[in-house]
C-alpha cells in the first residue's frame, strides 16, 4: 500500500542528532485529498524502545501543530497540540494510529489547519521522559504540498 508513497532514507538525509544511527531505517509520506499519511520504519523494532518514549509529528507551516504519540505499550492514539503563543494547548485525540513493526498514521489536513496548495512544512521528534534523542530530518524539514480537489481525478487519467 506505500508503494507509490514517498521515501526518506533515513541514512541518506543526516540520521540521528546524538548517534552516528538513528532509531529509524526509513520515512515514508503519502496523501489523497483530505488526510496525510506517515509511516516511519524502525532500524530494529519498537518493542525495543524504553517506557516513556514519544514520538512527535511537528508542523511548523502552516500552523504549529505537534502530535504526540506513545510508541510503547499498547496505545495506538496519538495526542494533537496546538501552539498558541508559547503554549501547546491539547486540541483532540488522532485515533488513526498503528504501532508494531512499524508507526502509521492517518492525520487529516484540516486538523492541521491547512488547505488546498498549502505547503505543510514537518519533522519528526522522538523524546525519551523530556530528552530529545532523534530528529528527522537532522536539519530543516519535509514539505508537502497539500492537493487540491481534483487531485484524484488528474492522478488516474
Amino acid at each position: 500500500e506505500w508503494y507509490q508513497g514517498a521515501r526518506l532514507d533515513v541514512k541518506k538525509s543526516g540520521g540521528s542528532m546524538h548517534k552516528s544511527e538513528s532509531l529509524f531505517s526509513e520515512i515514508y509520506f503519502g496523501f489523497d485529498k483530505e488526510t496525510l499519511y506517515l509511516r516511519i520504519d524502525p532500524l530494529n523494532s519498537f518493542a525495543d524502545f524504553r517506557e516513556g518514549t514519544t514520538l512527535s509529528i511537528i508542523t511548523s507551516n502552516p500552523s504549529e501543530i505537534k502530535i504526540v504519540c506513545p510508541v510503547t505499550g499498547q496505545s495506538s492514539s496519538g495526542e494533537l497540540f496546538v501552539k498558541k503563543g508559547d503554549q501547546w494547548m491539547k486540541e483532540k485525540e488522532i485515533v488513526a494510529v498503528a504501532v508494531g513493526d512499524i508507526f502509521e498514521i492517518g492525520i487529516p489536513f484540516a486538523d492541521l489547519k491547512a488547505k488546498e496548495k498549502d505547503e505543510i512544512n514537518l519533522h519528526i521528534s522522538v523524546k525519551r521522559d523530556s530528552e530529545e534523542i532523534e530528529r528527522c530530518p537532522w536539519r530543516g524539514h519535509i514539505s508537502i504540498t497539500v492537493p487540491t480537489a481534483d487531485f484524484e481525478a488528474m492522478m488516474w487519467h
